[in-house]
């Protein structure tokens, strides 16, 4: 007697229990988020990618446009300042196409047959947007 019952779903943020600090894993991704209105590359809900904010903090300046952060491991949610390197779009999308080609050749290599392969399905649109 005496208590309110309040719904989970209606709390917001840090008010809910399963509020992590507005720290989260991007879906789909894979990419750590981090809750930054402010950031001129947060999205509408204010979430940035973690690893452009730890790239400009660690060097002191903005991800000029048309360029990336890459991970130098391919570990998403590695943010470790010396795993990330500011790459222009045209050349993230040169060592994107590098590497699946590099997988692809390996996974062939083991015995998969190319039907197997549907994650490097998309080899030619990948090669296609690194050569325009």
């Amino acid at each position: 007697k005496g208590r309110t019952h309040v719904h989970v779903a209606t709390l917001k943020r840090d008010k809910h229990p399963g509020w992590k600090g507005g720290r989260r894993v991007s879906q789909p991704g894979g990419y750590w988020e981090i809750r930054r209105p402010e950031h001129p590359r947060a999205r509408s809900h204010g979430y940035v990618f973690e690893h452009l904010v730890i790239w400009e903090e660690h060097n002191g300046r903005s991800v000029p446009n048309g360029y990336e952060v890459h991970h130098k491991d391919e570990n998403k949610q590695n943010n470790n300042p010396l795993n990330l390197e500011l790459l222009t779009k045209t050349e993230h999308r040169k060592l994107s196409w590098d590497l699946a080609q590099r997988k692809y050749a390996a996974m062939i290599a083991q015995g998969y047959k190319p039907e197997q392969l549907t994650h490097y399905g998309n080899l030619k649109r990948i090669k296609q947007s690194s050569e325009g």
